[in-house]
């Protein structure tokens, strides 16, 4: 490299391939003449399309184009901009489904076309429909680019050679090309330009030094990554000089998994609360979208806001982001104000609601004063309706806007957030100085415009320090020179890459021109020269690819298929022991408690829960424990249309009015079908309307129609059914009743109380879902609410007891009854449970009797049980008690090795 050094010192320019390139060789240059005595020249090395546009504009400075009327260089986001208006306004562009990804490849061809020197217009014979529309859209960008005198990348090459070869711009003495493993002919033809003004032109590739390189296989791209990380750790615990190069192919792709396995292996315990951030070892060369950076996330969504509804996910994610003013003192409040939102079940969020929602307080949360006052003023801020602006007055706008809220917050920013906020906000000047292409645009695209460029938009934080371990793809790693490398995922499906013609440009054209990624022989000698560079960028390399995909077999790419493999043990390689271990090792020997038993209810302590109480103890006493005294609950998830449990509900609110109405099931046999029929609409048709006024979204006509025929005819189904029961009175619907189990008072309130002619009542729970009643016979019975009720009938000498305890089921397909009799024919289908504890050959209802007393002492074993506080984590069918439980991150019952055993003895 010290080449390179010496002919920065002597003032040469220095033109790499990539932005990162640049960046290395810039530093290196800086690091290497500190350590020298004086002072040395700022290095002149910039990436090659950089260095176009600063030759254009010191053009410019020159009047190298004054007797032309320079026309003005569009930047790439204009240029995009101008590409996405030409593909829209074609006739071809309203067929399109990607607009943005239709233009945005369009353009890649058209500035392929430029760089191999080819006219289109030459090859009719060639041309297929979507290369007509190629060319119909450049005669388009051509005349729009003449009429306004702009100039865009693809041209600009060309008029530099122009300039350079009438001697209108001054070429630059030395030039050195740095990172390149081919030329297109506009790039030959710009170096034979400067060639004839006497620039002196080399292309600079890092000297090979001697090599050993050696080939690695694992099970999978984890277990590949896992050894790899590993490794680099081995290298830094054993004292390894820098750069460490880890090249992972399609980094943008894995970079989360990347990252992931070199954070657990390389800085474990660095995402724990309350660690401080520190110093990465290793440095990521690719970025991420800057849309997804938390602070520029949070400003994208008030803007959203701001614009209209956004839906509760956007909304939650606003109201718990600390980039809004007073989040430090109200985030509780605001995290509580989440919460109610999902219960309201709403899917999208207005201003209006959710500033009325925060100056509201209520059982357990208070208002949010200074979010409110916010909302007020971005609400005033907010668009009366859909209108057209120039960029630049929506940049303004949005920045007013943000300041309404307070963004970014009033804490104080690190330096990776601060970063970001300053590239949001120069993206936002960016998008200011769209104007001359893109016109007024109403306020939905102008959003859409902004949310694209800040998806488009790469950040990558500038480092603090030089890390050690530098992470890239296989083209970021071209002209770069390192300790040790590794270089993963060169398996055979991804290595050559497959072919990837431009879908704008006939493929016979592509490869008759040599283009990229035109055919599999171009793709492997690219390949193969990328292959060769790599395995002489470090004294030692070790290349590496999985063995399997999912289900698919794959082998070494054919490129590194020679290597010898590596011996076991011979690689450097870190122990991997996971960050509570190593806790764990370096503690002395813990004492262990199995504490299984909370403190008893206190006297005071409001328990709350009904038969659910009775439900959870029965299916995991510390399930009953949280739910029930710790008040845990899940955050609620509402979906667009009904839940399962909203259905529900309106099942039980038709059947309970149509019950009122009716009220025996003489009156239901002597109703007229017609006449039922219309009893049956008229109460769907005022429960639907009633629910829909409760601010519950997303219930067009449409939807309501639907649900209204399904009601109709569920209800009709089952009415039919009850017809055929032995003749009965409605007694009751909803009643509650206060009993006590085993000192623990409960409310119950079942959905309905039928009387028999002899007087002894039927208890009816409605069930849309799966009705078990034999799950009621075991310690621990499922939906114990009719035995909770039952039980109370059978001990209260002042009423009749009940007869049968059944579920209604009306799920559509399986109408019926589920339950327990005290005899056969009492509904059908339904009859005494089975092994009844009394006497066989004795009194039926003496059996019946003795079951119900049997069910009371279960019931009033796990109300003491509960009482007691018993909390242990005991589900009653592991698996399937807990693959619905919202507790597993407080009972922690999945880090059990023995979880899946079952019961005390496997927690």
């Amino acid at each position: 490299m010290e080449t390179l050094f010496t002919a920065l010192d002597s003032g040469a320019t220095v033109l790499t391939a990539s932005r990162h390139l640049a960046r290395h060789l810039a530093d290196a240059y800086d690091r290497d003449r500190a350590t020298r005595a004086g002072c040395w020249p700022g290095a002149h090395v910039l990436p090659y399309a950089a260095w176009l546009e600063r030759t254009w504009e010191e053009g410019l400075d020159a009047g190298a184009w004054e007797g032309e009327g320079p026309p003005m260089l569009l930047s790439a986001t204009q240029e995009t901009a101008l590409w996405e208006g030409v593909v829209e306004e074609s006739e071809a562009g309203g067929a399109l489904l990607q607009l943005p990804a239709a233009a945005r490849r369009a353009r890649e061809a058209w500035g392929l076309l430029a760089a191999w020197r080819c006219r289109l217009e030459a090859h009719q014979t060639l041309l297929d429909a979507d290369a007509e529309a190629l060319l119909r859209w450049g005669v388009a960008l051509r005349r729009r680019l003449a009429r306004y005198g702009w100039l865009d990348s693809a041209t600009l090459p060309d008029r530099l050679i122009a300039a350079f070869h009438d001697g209108r711009l001054k070429a630059p003495a030395h030039v050195v090309l740095a990172g390149f493993d081919e030329f297109d002919p506009q790039q030959e033809a710009l170096q034979e330009a400067l060639r004839a003004a006497g620039t002196g032109i080399e292309v600079w590739r890092p000297q090979a030094g001697p090599g050993a390189a050696v080939r690695l296989d694992r099970p999978d791209t984890a277990h590949e990554l896992e050894a790899a990380a590993r490794w680099v750790r081995g290298l830094l615990e054993g004292g390894a000089a820098g750069p460490i190069g880890l090249v992972v192919p399609d980094l943008a792709h894995n970079r989360a998994a990347v990252e992931r396995v070199l954070e657990r292996i390389l800085r474990p315990g660095a995402g724990l609360p309350g660690a401080a951030g520190g110093h990465r070892p290793y440095h990521l060369s690719l970025g991420v979208p800057l849309a997804e950076v938390p602070v520029v996330r949070a400003a994208l969504q008030v803007l959203a806001l701001a614009r209209g509804a956004v839906p509760l996910e956007e909304a939650g994610a606003l109201l718990r982001s600390p980039f809004l003013a007073g989040h430090p003192v109200e985030a509780y409040a605001r995290a509580r104000l989440d919460a109610r939102l999902r219960r309201r079940g709403v899917t999208t969020v207005s201003i209006a609601l959710l500033r009325g929602l925060a100056m509201r307080t209520g059982e357990g949360w208070g208002p949010c004063p200074r979010l409110a006052a916010g909302l007020a003023r971005l609400e005033a801020r907010a668009d009366p309706a859909p209108r057209r602006a120039a960029p630049a007055d929506w940049a303004r706008l949005w920045a007013r806007r943000l300041a309404a809220l307070g963004w970014p917050g009033g804490r104080g920013l690190d330096s990776a957030e601060y970063q970001a906020v300053e590239a949001f906000r120069d993206l936002l000047s960016t998008f200011a100085g769209l104007g001359e292409v893109t016109g007024a645009l109403s306020a939905e695209r102008a959003l859409t415009h902004i949310a694209q460029l800040a998806h488009e938009r790469v950040f990558q934080p500038a480092e603090e320090a030089p890390a050690p371990v530098r992470v890239m793809g296989l083209l970021e790693a071209a002209g770069l020179r390192f300790t040790h490398l590794w270089i993963t995922g060169l398996h055979d499906e991804a290595w050559p890459a497959a072919p990837d013609p431009n879908p704008f440009l006939p493929v016979t054209l592509q490869r008759r021109l040599g283009m990229p990624h035109a055919d599999a022989a171009r793709e492997l000698a690219y390949a193969a020269r990328v292959t060769d560079r790599l395995l002489a960028s470090a004294p030692r390399v070790v290349v590496s690819h999985a063995q399997r995909d999912a289900d698919r077999e794959l082998r070494p790419s054919p490129l590194i298929a020679s290597l010898p493999e590596a011996a076991p043990g011979s690689l450097p390689a870190s122990p991997v022991v996971g960050y509570a271990r190593r806790l764990r090792d370096a503690a002395p020997e813990p004492e262990r408690r199995i504490d299984e038993q909370a403190p008893p209810p206190a006297d005071a302590e409001a328990v709350a829960g009904g038969s659910a109480l009775f439900r959870d103890q029965a299916a995991c006493p510390f399930r009953a424990f949280a739910r029930h005294r710790l008040a845990a609950r899940a955050l609620e998830q509402p979906a667009p249309g009904l839940d399962p449990r909203e259905r529900g509900t309106l099942v039980h609110r038709v059947l309970e009015e149509v019950w009122a109405g009716l009220g025996s099931q003489a009156a239901l046999c002597a109703e007229d079908p017609a006449a039922l029929r219309d009893r049956v609409t008229g109460v769907v048709d005022g429960v639907l309307a009633s629910f829909a006024a409760r601010a519950r979204s997303g219930l067009g006509k449409r939807f309501l129609d639907l649900e209204r025929r399904r009601l109709v005819q569920l209800l009709l189904e089952w009415l039919a059914l009850e017809a055929q029961r032995p003749p009965f009175i409605v007694e009751a619907q909803e009643r509650a009743r206060r009993v006590e189990f085993g000192g623990l008072e409960v409310n119950l309130r079942p959905d309905r109380l039928d009387r028999l002619p002899d007087g002894r009542r039927v208890v009816i729970d409605y069930k849309t879902g799966e009705a078990r009643p034999a799950a009621w016979l075991d310690e621990r019975p499922d939906d114990p609410q009719l035995l909770l009720y039952g039980a109370a009938l059978q001990g209260d000498a002042h009423t009749a007891p009940a007869a049968a305890l059944v579920f209604a089921s009306l799920k559509p397909g399986r109408l019926g009854f589920a339950g327990f009799a005290e005899e056969e024919g009492l509904l059908p289908g339904v009859g005494p449970p089975k092994g009844l504890p009394g006497a066989a050959a004795g009194d039926p209802a003496d059996d019946w009797a003795a079951w119900l007393a049997d069910r009371r002492r279960v019931l009033v074993r796990l109300a003491g049980a509960f009482r007691s506080g018993d909390a242990a984590v005991d589900p009653k069918r592991p698996g399937e008690t807990c693959r619905y439980c919202e507790l597993p991150a407080l009972c922690r019952v999945l880090e059990n090795e023995a979880g899946g055993a079952g019961g005390k003895d496997g927690r």
